[in-house]
């Protein structure tokens, strides 16, 4: 009747929608999220998973990640590379008194001279650290006199400083600059971090940016960061995974360029100078071969991290500081560590509990699988649907009732549903790992109709053969068309889970249970009361054996047809 093929129509309708998409989605990423704690990384938005697998660009700073993070003093220099107890004193003073931006230097710094009695310099005025200046002055009089100590990177010592002192003498800076370049360059080749100090004697009270001019140069704090023992080999790791490290920092080129030749990166540094004097575009063109970027200020991590995007990478960033926080919030994947700054934990998507690569590397894994899974669940539920939908809606015209009832067609579905809410804990081939995945709707379109379409054939050879072989009666057509349609639905489910040929890839114990019970559950549902409710009738002997065949010989097919599909197509 009208009413019956509405139904059927409207069951139809539900058949070829993935409704169970957004449950496996949701199951398969909390499950995904439950491995990686294991792992070491907390989870704190689910939808980054999907783009953590998917992640082909890794960018971190050297420290902690790649080093040890324990930054050590290696010595106190002047600039005649000689241990000094002013450059000692003066950094020490800075750094304790000190009430901005707290950091592992200044932390190495008290460290070392952690017994020294700095009761007699008073503090009276300071301009905090900035990462833009990048130094940090404090005002302190001692003996009656204000002295202004400031510390900070190099170049930007450097470039406030009109004198130097050599064996107490101040001198011209000009006569000896090159002789300071040459002891700078020659530390920060060998990979050491240096933090250059300076001083003047000024008759104020209170300080502002003006005041860091005209400054003596005394030398340099040198600091020393080792490689982590298992470094080179985390990031050969990456690499074979198909993601490239990209190392990202504010410290200088030269240290940053030691430590990618050391782990075997091209040595091949951008500047936040360099980055400077580029357009837009010809930064996206950079970013392509570069693999070491230094000297960064916030705003420019941020502009990497934008043009690495702009090239079509999904691009992973770890940071720990609020100078890392512009470029998280720019990345695809925002990881931070468990020690980082309260506001670059609430940044990240991604919490790790300790700053490591092999925490990285295992938690990648976990989310290809996680993302590979859900594309389980997609090939096989539209190509399944695709199929099933193709060759109801075919029949209907050839044949002259309805083939399945609608009860039927919903309750097919039902049972078929029950074994792919399994698909979130199923195990995933090595091969399919190994590269990073996005979601490709052209070749879900493709898998769906090459795939659709087998289904279909098998479909329409069984109800000819039911009909012209069989003579089934209607209520014995609709009996072998759902047992047929449910166990080809369950069976493709195993065969289209991985690429290789289904019996050399283990499913999960999960899957293999669930598939077995609707496996199962389709033979004897027609002797039980619920099969008198759907209206279906135990088959015969033959038609039991002509139903095992069709699934065989369509497992042969869609094995011969997965073959060549994926010689040609690939995710």
């Amino acid at each position: 009747g009208v009413i019956d093929s509405l139904l059927f129509a409207l069951s139809l309708g539900i058949g070829i929608t993935p409704v169970l998409l957004p449950a496996v989605v949701s199951v398969g990423l909390s499950y995904g999220a439950r491995f990686m704690a294991n792992k070491g990384a907390v989870v704190k938005r689910l939808a980054s998973i999907e783009n953590f697998g998917s992640m082909n660009v890794f960018c971190c700073d050297k420290t902690g990640t790649l080093t040890e993070g324990k930054m050590k003093i290696f010595a106190f220099k002047n600039i005649k590379d000689e241990d000094d107890s002013k450059v000692a004193i003066f950094s020490c003073v800075n750094s304790c008194l000190q009430t901005g931006y707290k950091n592992p230097i200044d932390d190495a710094i008290k460290e070392s001279h952690k017994d020294l009695d700095i009761s007699d310099y008073k503090k009276l005025d300071e301009i905090p650290y900035d990462f833009n200046r990048k130094r940090l002055s404090i005002l302190v009089k001692k003996d009656d006199k204000n002295i202004l100590i400031t510390k900070g990177a190099y170049s930007h010592i450097i470039e406030v400083c009109k004198y130097v002192e050599i064996d107490g003498k101040i001198l011209d800076l000009k006569d000896t600059i090159q002789d300071i370049e040459k002891l700078y360059t020659w530390y920060s080749s060998q990979g050491y971090k240096l933090i250059a100090v300076s001083y003047k004697y000024i008759d104020k009270e209170r300080i502002d940016f003006n005041d860091e001019s005209d400054e003596i140069f005394i030398g340099f704090v040198i600091l020393h960061d080792p490689l982590k023992p298992d470094a080179k080999d985390l990031v050969n790791k990456l690499k074979d995974l198909g993601i490239e490290l990209r190392i990202i920092t504010g410290d200088n080129k030269l240290v940053a360029q030691h430590i990618a030749q050391s782990l075997g990166l091209n040595g091949k540094v951008l500047s936040g100078e360099d980055i400077k004097h580029l357009s837009k575009d010809a930064l996206i063109n950079k970013v392509k071969d570069t693999f070491v970027f230094a000297e960064l200020t916030p705003l420019q991590k941020d502009l990497v991290v934008s043009a690495l995007k702009d090239a079509g990478y999904v691009v992973g960033y770890m940071g720990d500081g609020i100078n890392d926080i512009a470029a998280m919030r720019e990345a695809d994947v925002a990881i931070s560590v468990d020690n980082a700054v309260d506001i670059a934990k609430e940044t990240a998507d991604i919490v790790l509990l300790k700053a490591d690569l092999q925490t990285i590397i295992d938690a990648v894994i976990e989310g290809r699988k996680t993302f590979l899974n859900t594309m389980k669940y997609l090939f096989m539920e539209v190509s399944s649907n695709f199929g099933n939908v193709f060759s109801m809606t075919g029949a209907s015209f050839i044949i002259p009732f309805l083939p399945m009832l609608p009860k039927q067609v919903l309750t097919q579905n039902l049972m078929s549903d029950v074994a792919v809410m399994s698909i979130p804990t199923d195990n995933v081939d090595k091969d399919w790992i190994k590269t990073p995945k996005k979601w490709n709707i052209e070749f879900i379109k493709r898998f769906m109709i090459v795939f659709g379409l087998i289904s279909s054939v098998y479909d329409f050879v069984t109800y000819f053969s039911l009909i012209y072989v069989f003579n089934a009666s209607q209520e014995l057509f609709r009996s072998a068309w759902f047992l047929e349609g449910l166990l080809t639905e369950v069976a493709i489910l195993l065969v289209l889970r991985t690429r290789e040929f289904f019996l050399k890839s283990k499913p999960s114990n999960f899957l293999i249970l669930t598939v077995s019970l609707i496996f199962i559950s389709g033979f004897i549902i027609p002797f039980t009361p619920i099969g008198k409710l759907l209206q279906l009738q135990p088959l015969t002997l033959s038609l039991y054996l002509f139903v095992i065949i069709v699934i065989i010989l369509y497992i042969l097919t869609v094995e011969i047809g997965k073959k060549f599909f994926y010689k040609k197509y690939d995710l």
